[in-house]
């Protein structure tokens, strides 16, 4: 996405045109190799709230025509995506007399907020309180399911829970779209970088629990900021080579002092 994103930029930059309008009128419902419909792609309403929050409409093109002082203000943006990977995963739901639900799959809780989701998601489907349903996970004599990584194992759990995912999404295309936005300035004398504003707005589906997506996106925001100071730091390499971490550059509340996430 970045060599896409950059080239992007320049192209806008040359045709003196809006690099939000222009993706725009380059924007489609359909992946670009067989033509497949996507499940769902709100990547322009990502672009219109988040440039409404961000204040896009004071952006100027051109180099250096925005400054703070001592400060060489630039403002960005960029469409981030992500494929949403489902793996073959069972379940096994079971309704109780007294009501209650009992959900088991060799799922894994690594901090994701695993029960919570796929509690949630049984709930969601069969029309009862979230606290009436039992999850169990994390025994390999449970039906399967797959490793935590990658972002897939919530789509995979849940869609099996809730039996979606089947047949009627073999022709489909499944990605997680957004636009983010960022203000970086650079002092004209000693060249330090800030990154005082970072804005995220996302369209990723059916959202299971708004707060740990949040989460979930600000760290993904915020990491952005380390990689790149990590990328352009004096010992930057192709892999994590550096001998301990007091070396590693990383970013703290000087660097960034406004960060939001939207997710819808």
């Amino acid at each position: 996405m970045f060599a896409l994103e950059s080239a992007m930029d320049e192209l806008a930059f040359e045709l003196k045109i809006d690099p939000i309008e222009l993706r725009r009128v380059n924007d489609t419902m359909k992946e670009p190799i067989k033509g497949n419909p996507f499940t769902s792609r709100s990547l322009m309403a990502c672009f219109d709230e988040g440039a409404k929050a961000f204040g896009w409409s004071q952006c100027k093109a051109d180099p250096k025509s925005m400054a703070d002082r001592d400060w060489l203000v630039g403002y960005g943006c960029a469409t981030s995506c992500y494929p949403t990977q489902m793996a073959p995963a069972a379940a096994r739901v079971r309704l109780q007399r007294d009501g209650r639900v009992r959900v088991q799959i060799a799922a894994h809780e690594i901090g994701n907020g695993a029960y919570t989701v796929i509690g949630q998601a049984a709930a969601e489907k069969l029309g009862v309180p979230v606290d009436k349903v039992s999850v169990f996970i994390g025994d390999s004599d449970l039906p399967p399911a797959p490793v935590a990584g990658g972002s897939n194992s919530t789509a995979s759990t849940c869609s099996t829970v809730i039996m979606v995912g089947g047949p009627e999404m073999s022709d489909k295309f499944a990605y997680a779209f957004g636009a983010e936005f960022v203000e970086v300035r650079i002092n004209r004398w000693t060249h330090e970088i800030r990154v005082p504003r970072l804005l995220g707005a996302f369209a990723a589906g059916h959202i299971m629990n708004p707060r740990t997506a949040r989460s979930q996106l600000m760290g993904g925001l915020w990491s952005s900021v380390y990689s790149k100071r990590r990328a352009t730091g004096p010992r930057h390499s192709r892999g994590p080579s550096l001998a301990a971490l007091h070396s590693v550059v990383r970013p703290y509340s000087t660097d960034n002092t406004g960060l939001e996430s939207q997710a819808g």
